[in-house]
């Protein structure tokens, strides 16, 4: 009879053991399922973000190409504003000119 109690106590403290580990298994369990949807909702916002900057932002070749087609306006422009500057330096010569040879 007295073996009775002792595996009663032996069978409460396993007992207790495993409920104790089913609990941190079941704490851990939700833990990792909100980690989970937290990760999952992360790499929503980051494709989200990915698909805003592609729409709304140049890439490196874009940039080039602009930038190449801004710097051949800019060699146009200088070049006629030369050339504007050229005819006004000549202007009033050509307006002696002609006046010289109406009169």
């Amino acid at each position: 009879m007295s073996d009775i109690p002792e595996l009663g106590l032996f069978q409460w403290i396993i007992g207790g053991i495993v409920a104790g580990g089913l609990a941190v298994a079941a704490y851990l369990n939700g833990r990792i399922n909100g980690v989970t949807e937290e990760v999952s909702g992360n790499e929503l916002d980051l494709a989200k973000l990915r698909l805003h900057v592609s729409e709304n932002y140049s890439t490196k070749e874009e940039t080039r190409t602009i930038q190449a087609q801004n710097t051949h306006s800019l060699d146009r422009l200088h070049s006629r504003i030369d050339d504007v500057d050229k005819n006004l330096k000549e202007m009033p010569q050509m307006i002696v000119g002609l006046l010289k040879g109406k009169l």
